[in-house]
């Protein structure tokens, strides 16, 4: 009886073995698009089905790329060819007959599997979707080649469309992807929560006139290829609250008519750039760590979510805030050059440069000072009169940090007045204050202590100028200012006094007493003689 049981056992996984090798082959002949418009249905598939969508062209017979699929037809793999390519792939250009009906491939394998294979793809109206519905689908690197382009819309602004990974583990490639450029129905782009992706290629969404283009990610999403840039010119792209999206070494840009909600993680690598020319809105209300980014340029709206103290944002590199960015950020804005790995003295420099019309509210958060830090080999330039502001339109502290990467000092360089409510030099770290034009000033309007100098930090001041800075009257500051260095234009070291009304001033050094007394000596004697 053992006997037979496992006989049948092994007849049964025989049978299974042989039908996936050798599953069916289904081809079918599309309509030439030239010719009619018209579309040949797939039709005589099921779950076992390695569909062959012939796209050769043959005027002749009426053939051609065009295909529709309708009543949720399910397949195991699409392989499109054209016997006139050079390298025998084919175009697909396939339909339905609304946004939730059209074809879903299904490869149900736990080996490496190639699901689509074809030289572009173009859909319209209907729902494709990708998926692996296998139990070890995680052990399965399924591979979606769109080839030189996919395209996620339609020619009629009332077809909405949807390409939907679902349990899919692999790598999508297409050269370029556009979502949602014609139609104001929506085109969507959705990775499920138990997805994991590779997306090779570009991905462009919506153009500006449009508000259609949606990619929602659930699960993780990571931008491979150096050429790989997703870029928003409209519509929408959200991160679930177990969503990640992952950018390396490319650009993500939240264009203008953009809105970006990201409930989950924003990860952009080292040689990644964001642009928020749109609105960047971070929801997460329990982050585990700041948020990172490398290259920035802004002209739009990022908005971060009040959570915990040291949150915020950290800027790795170059960062450009313009006239009309409008950022707000949970706590500490940090400055933070990083060393580069596998490069002995490879240190990246931070800089944020906050332009004319830019602005940065900096949330106060349980008491905890809302401030912004440098580490060492940092550079902050400030253009916009009071660039930095808490919640309550009250000045923020300034304040460095002791960097472990590198023992370059960092270098504010200020061209308007600035207040802030105190400055805090960490001991170890070093700023050079430079005040650059006759517009710059610098306001401490904290009520006690505005100056702290932690035992060997060291705050430097150049191109001082009478009455240009405001410390206040505290007994504590005055003791402070005795341990920083003040320069004149010509880099004279100044000594320098709180004067009554609490403003800094210089004070003669001896020699220069001497010239002065001398002077008006010479002056009475040349009085005295004249008399």
């Amino acid at each position: 009886m053992k006997a037979a049981i496992k006989n049948i056992f092994t007849t049964t996984l025989c049978i299974a073995a042989y039908s996936a090798l050798f599953a069916d082959k289904v081809t079918i002949a599309g309509k030439y698009t030239n010719t009619t418009g018209q579309r040949e249905s797939i039709t005589g598939v099921n779950a076992d089905t390695n569909l062959i969508l012939d796209a050769t062209p043959n005027q002749a017979a009426d053939k051609g790329e065009m295909f529709r699929a309708t009543d949720g037809k399910i397949v195991k793999t699409i392989t499109a060819i054209d016997s006139t390519a050079a390298d025998g792939k084919g175009k697909v250009n396939i339909a339905s007959y609304g946004p939730t009906d059209g074809i879903t491939v299904d490869v149900n394998s736990a080996a490496d599997i190639t699901a689509i294979s074809a030289a572009s793809w173009a859909q319209n109206f209907m729902l494709t979707t990708v998926k692996n519905s296998n139990a070890d689908y995680k052990k399965a690197n399924v591979l979606a080649d769109f080839g030189s382009q996919l395209t996620i819309d339609s020619g009629a602004d009332t077809q909405g469309q949807s390409m939907v990974f679902e349990h899919f583990n692999g790598t999508v490639k297409a050269t370029k992807t556009v979502i949602g450029l014609n139609t104001k129905a929506e085109s969507k782009l959705w990775i499920k929560e138990d997805s994991n992706v590779n997306w090779a290629g570009r991905l462009e969404s919506c153009m500006e006139s449009r508000k259609a283009g949606l990619v929602q990610i659930d699960g993780t999403l990571t931008v491979q290829s150096k050429t790989g840039n997703f870029v928003f010119k409209g519509g929408q792209f959200n991160i679930g609250e177990k969503g990640v999206f992952r950018s390396l070494d490319n650009w993500l840009s939240i264009d203008t008519g953009t809105t970006s909600n990201v409930y989950g993680k924003l990860e952009m690598g080292g040689g990644s750039k964001i642009f928020v020319n749109g609105t960047l809105n971070i929801h997460n209300t329990k982050p585990v760590q700041q948020l990172k980014l490398f290259m920035v340029e802004s002209n739009g709206t990022f908005n971060q979510a009040t959570a915990s103290t040291n949150n915020g944002v950290r800027f790795v590199r170059k960062a450009e805030l313009f006239e009309g960015a409008n950022w707000n950020v949970d706590q500490i804005v940090d400055l933070f050059g990083e060393r580069m790995k596998d490069v002995d003295l490879g240190i990246t420099r931070a800089v944020l440069n906050v332009q004319s019309g830019a602005h940065v509210v900096v949330n106060e958060v349980s008491g905890v000072n809302a401030r912004i830090r440098l580490w060492g080999n940092s550079e902050l330039n400030l253009h916009q009169t009071n660039a930095f502001k808490d919640q309550n339109g009250k000045g923020i502290r300034i304040a460095t940090a002791l960097d472990v990467n590198s023992d370059l000092g960092s270098v504010m360089n200020v061209y308007s007045e600035q207040t802030f409510e105190d400055i805090y030099i960490t001991s170890g770290s070093a700023l050079d204050i430079k005040m650059q034009n006759d517009l710059a000033k610098l306001i401490f309007e904290g009520e006690g202590r505005t100056v702290s100098i932690v035992k060997d930090g060291e705050l430097r001041i150049y191109n001082f100028r009478e009455n240009s800075i405001y410390v206040g009257t505290n007994s504590e500051t005055i003791s402070e200012l005795a341990k920083a260095r003040f320069y004149d234009s010509e880099k004279n070291l100044l000594n320098v006094r709180v004067n009554e009304s609490g403003w800094l001033t210089a004070v003669p050094e001896p020699a220069e007493w001497a010239a002065i007394f001398g002077a008006i000596a010479f002056g009475l004697a040349v009085y005295r003689r004249r008399k």
